[in-house]
């Protein structure tokens, strides 16, 4: 099997300080140099909300029983392309990578990574795309936190998915990144949240905004050998999002002309949503139905634990609650695809006559 999506964090935030460049080193500074235990500039923006019972079962089981590979897709550290100073939040970001690299691949074969992007500078975030991508163990980029508070298809961003689309990586977005109160972007619709019930509740919002987005701007006709992987908000959002979005481009479709399928279209052939953590229902068979309604999501669904988070779900879990048709492509097949390391070429043009952000005319687009 493969685990789509293990979390990995330091043990100190000196564990990454030590991959940065001298000058960031002693702006930063480190804990207990001035009195009361200050003396050291916080790496990350913070993340409010937690598990009044605790946000981890403990340490990673290392052993992996049952793993034939997995992907490392941080923690909390996801936060860093938000940091309010941009030229710290790159630095950040690049240490994050390299301490990945020599901390976490180095030691162990079984291993692949996330490029963590630093996305608040998306020709910095193109260029450590490119950079790091060249390490054949890094499988995806994490476009993380929301640097700079737009929907993550913005034609701003589109440097970032050339770089991707260049080096035959997905891109991966994870519920979460939306969160801290130290950025212009919101978790959820109206506002952050209150408490981690909400927050948890509402985990889905930020993502059903963000592949929309991506579909709207046209960036699967830009870049049509892109991939998306979707982290941390389970699956029965699909459902009612494709039906109404479908519903909502047959009336409106003048505005986007540039689309030439339905959005479940895009959706089903570019998009891939980890289960972690996989929706509790009524019964199984309700969660089995909801998937069924809008068809092919056995080929859309990929495994990920989220260890060692306290929702994380195990193997046997996944498996029992999914039909055994689906057990090889939710559990190996759907991730290989994912995060496989091919058509490492630029992007072909896209196929449509009209250019993205091109409006006709005259005339009507049928």
């Amino acid at each position: 099997m493969i685990d789509g999506c293990i979390h990995h964090h330091w043990g100190s935030p000196m564990d990454l300080v030590a991959y940065m460049p001298k000058g960031w080193q002693e702006y930063i500074g480190r804990p207990g140099l001035l009195p009361n235990g200050g003396g050291m500039v916080p790496l990350i923006p913070g993340f409010p909300y937690h598990n009044p019972f605790g946000d981890k079962r403990g340490e990673l089981d290392r052993s992996l029983p049952g793993i034939a590979r997995a992907v490392l897709c941080y923690d909390t550290l996801m936060q860093a392309p938000a940091e309010p100073n941009p030229y710290m939040a790159l630095e950040v970001v690049r240490a994050a990578n390299r301490w990945t690299a020599e901390r976490w691949l180095d030691p162990d074969d079984r291993l692949r990574a996330l490029i963590l992007a630093p996305n608040q500078q998306p020709d910095a975030a193109a260029a450590e795309v490119r950079a790091v991508g060249r390490d054949e163990r890094f499988v995806g980029v994490l476009m993380g936190s929301n640097g700079l508070s737009k929907p993550f298809g913005h034609p701003l961003y589109h440097p970032i998915y050339a770089a991707a689309a260049e080096m035959g990586l997905p891109v991966i977005l994870r519920a979460g990144g939306d969160a801290s109160p130290d950025v212009l972007s919101t978790t959820a619709a109206g506002g952050l949240p209150s408490y981690y019930s909400e927050y948890r509740a509402l985990a889905a919002q930020p993502l059903m905004t963000h592949v929309t987005s991506f579909i709207v701007q046209g960036v699967f006709e830009k870049y049509p050998s892109l991939r998306l992987g979707i982290v941390g908000a389970g699956a029965t959002w699909i459902t009612s999002l494709l039906w109404r979005f479908d519903m909502d481009y047959k009336a409106l479709r003048r505005e986007v002309p540039w689309l030439t399928r339905l959005p479940s279209e895009y959706f089903r052939d570019h998009v891939r949503v980890c289960t972690y953590p996989l929706d509790l229902t009524p019964a199984d068979e309700t969660l089995v139905r909801m998937l069924e309604a809008v068809g092919g999501l056995e080929d859309v669904l990929y495994y990920g634990s989220g260890q060692p988070n306290w929702d994380a779900d195990e193997p046997d879990t996944i498996l029992r609650r999914l039909p055994p048709a689906w057990h090889d492509k939710v559990m190996r097949q759907n991730a290989e695809a994912l995060f496989a390391r091919t058509g490492r070429v630029a992007a072909p043009a896209a196929t449509s006559t009209i250019e993205v952000g091109e409006m006709p005319e005259t005339g009507r687009r049928d």
